[in-house]
């Protein structure tokens, strides 16, 4: 695995480097890593296609199990079945009409957006970019533009930190 990108969020901000992937359509892995904890965004030809974190509450399944999508028990069998059948776990909940590719999406934005907001609220976290993407990912269907993924985190962490600034009444 070469590693092809890395560094300090300090150094190069987050949203910066996720719109370099996103120009220069870039397939790969972008891990970000800190104390404890690691991220990933996996791209295909610029487009994110999935997020993963090693943090409780920051992994799809409990995202989607959170949500009320599926419950656990659905998820950890999906999980299995979808190891067993070699697929992407959102392209088998897909293919078995488990979940609406529509609302996966939203689920996936939902996780993406928390990533990246912690991400850019922790400047020491470290990057890494290697140009190997896990083939199970590549076979998926669901496609985040990176740049309204930016707009939209950066106009929420801008609204939660107009909230807390507000005089409590």
């Amino acid at each position: 695995m070469e590693t092809l990108l890395k560094g300090s969020i300090s150094f190069m901000p987050l949203p910066d480097l996720l719109q370099w992937l996103e120009s220069s359509r870039k397939s790969g892995e972008l891990t970000l890593s800190g104390k404890g904890f690691s991220q990933s965004f996996y791209f295909e030809e610029g487009s994110i296609i999935f997020v993963s974190s090693s943090k409780p509450g920051q992994r799809f399944g409990e995202v989607l199990a959170q949500g009320g999508t599926l419950d656990e028990t659905e998820v950890e069998l999906a999980l299995v079945k979808s190891q067993k059948a070699g697929l992407c776990f959102t392209q088998y909940l897909i293919e078995e009409s488990k979940v609406p590719q529509e609302i996966l999406t939203e689920n996936l934005v939902q996780l993406a957006e928390i990533i990246l907001m912690e991400a850019v609220s922790n400047p020491t976290s470290r990057f890494c970019f290697t140009e190997v993407l896990p083939e199970v990912l590549s076979r998926g269907t669901i496609r985040i533009a990176t740049g309204r993924l930016i707009m939209n985190s950066l106009r929420r962490m801008d609204e939660l930190n107009w909230q807390s600034e507000q005089p409590q009444t």
